[in-house]
């Protein structure tokens, strides 16, 4: 989480469009950054950026998925209500890889943050 830029960062994403168009910030802590936008697959709701160049201080956000945090709502792992009811084809083998997929990507956040937690205790 990003207090100053209110976002939440991610390092993979489900069902998210990233727009082609290339955009350059003029203002704000994230000055001269450049980003692509984020939009729901499903809906076309605007979500965040993805930022293609940053100042050394956002190097962390850089090819990641910012949400902004007014944008993303909660919600119970492994449902998959909203997707199969925008595509009822949605068969049992996809849910399967959805949940999987969701699973694996709570996994690595996990891992990253204890990593980080390992070498904040480590340097102290």
């Amino acid at each position: 989480m990003n207090e100053e830029r209110k976002t939440l960062t991610f390092s993979a994403v489900q069902r998210v469009k990233v727009s082609e168009k290339i955009l350059l910030i003029s203002k704000g802590c994230d000055f001269g950054s450049t980003y692509k936008n984020l939009s729901c697959e499903t809906c076309n709701a605007a979500l965040g950026r993805q930022y293609i160049t940053t100042s050394q201080s956002l190097d962390n956000a850089r090819a990641k998925f910012c949400f902004n945090e007014k944008a993303v709502r909660s919600y119970e792992v492994g449902r998959l209500e909203d997707a199969t009811q925008a595509n009822p084809k949605f068969d049992v083998l996809e849910r399967l890889r959805f949940r999987q997929s969701q699973m694996m990507q709570i996994m690595l956040q996990f891992d990253a943050r204890l990593k980080l937690l390992e070498a904040k205790k480590l340097d102290n």
